[in-house]
């Protein structure tokens, strides 16, 4: 519980909190996230929006559905997918038209499924293609609708989805739906794995193998498609001769790549060079925050100064039965840097 006043100064505000177990706190405060009595006309409040965190948010939601109607409709160009993944890229990595920022890790792992050990971001090629088919769905489910059955007069489908992509006099938006299984070849996912016919009580039934509830969702095709995507990530396996990639920027990174900084030094201790295992393991910040988790997960202390030695310590407690099922969350092995 806090308490805070309105033209009252602090010493007012405890006073009368006190009593009530209250905490006295002071304007503006975070509740939920969201800045309470803070003056949002200044850039200031606004800077978590535009922080790693919050400009991966953006992505996810507003740059990567932009286009959802187009997309609906059209396979777009290759150049546009292109430019497109350019501006999410650049976005996220703080960059703007006339300056570049460091990418310190490839695109193709921030758009990868966060199975896969990815961000889950998802590639605006795979959310354009599971749009295109969900046309296949409808044309299945709906066999009565007007736009239905003047597509099968047009073309002369005669009912048949598979006979789609057999035509080659297909123009417009029906060669684009008809092309699209080619995309889905290149990932081995065939027509049956996104529509299957199932009997039910004496009739059929049209469903989508991808969902559990049977109907077609852009999103579970657009996942599948993401599977595809090579991402070269091992989270199951450390191999130690394979050194870290040192994909955080420390500033030790930061002068590696030849940004001027004023020092190499740790910005929360000052002790030492700012090295990935300093700043995950040595530091002293680092090593209260894992002595707390250890402390925790009521295990006994470990004595490791880098992060090899962390994930050492990882794999083989992993196989002991103290091992609870929840630590996978707060040690993450291999943390392939």
């Amino acid at each position: 519980m806090i308490v805070f006043g309105v033209g009252a100064n602090s010493d007012e505000v405890a006073h009368w909190g006190s009593p009530l177990g209250c905490e006295p706190t002071i304007l503006p405060f975070n509740y939920l996230g969201v800045p309470v009595g803070a003056n949002m006309c200044l850039k200031k409040h606004w800077q978590p929006t535009l922080s790693f965190g919050g400009r991966l948010t953006l992505i996810k939601s507003v740059l990567g559905n932009l286009l959802t109607y187009f997309m609906s409709l059209f396979v777009a160009p290759t150049g546009i997918i292109d430019k497109l993944e350019k501006l999410r890229r650049r976005f996220l990595w703080g960059g703007s038209e006339g300056q570049s920022k460091i990418h310190w890790v490839s695109w193709n792992k921030i758009i990868a499924n966060k199975t896969a050990g990815g961000l889950g971001v998802g590639s605006i090629k795979a959310f354009n293609t599971a749009l295109i088919i969900k046309w296949w769905w409808r044309f299945r489910l709906e066999p009565e609708s007007i736009w239905a059955k003047a597509i099968s007069s047009m073309h002369n489908l005669v009912g048949k989805l598979d006979h789609i992509f057999s035509l080659k006099t297909l123009t417009g938006v029906w060669n684009n739906i008809a092309c699209s299984q080619k995309d889905l070849d290149k990932c081995g996912i065939t027509l049956g794995m996104v529509l299957k016919i199932q009997s039910m009580n004496g009739g059929v039934d049209w469903r989508c193998p991808l969902t559990t509830t049977g109907d077609y969702q852009v999103k579970a095709l657009r996942k599948k498609l993401d599977n595809c995507i090579p991402v070269n990530i091992g989270r199951f396996e450390w191999v130690k001769e394979v050194p870290i990639k040192g994909q955080i920027p420390t500033t030790e990174a930061l002068a590696t790549r030849g940004v001027n900084v004023n020092s190499t030094t740790c910005c929360q201790c000052g002790d030492e060079e700012e090295s990935p295992d300093h700043v995950l393991v040595q530091c002293s910040h680092a090593q209260t925050i894992w002595n707390w988790i250890l402390k925790w997960c009521n295990v006994q202390q470990a004595n490791s100064s880098s992060i090899h030695g962390v994930l050492d310590f990882a794999s083989n407690w992993a196989f002991t039965r103290d091992f609870p099922i929840y630590i996978p969350n707060f040690i993450p092995f291999p943390l392939k840097l």
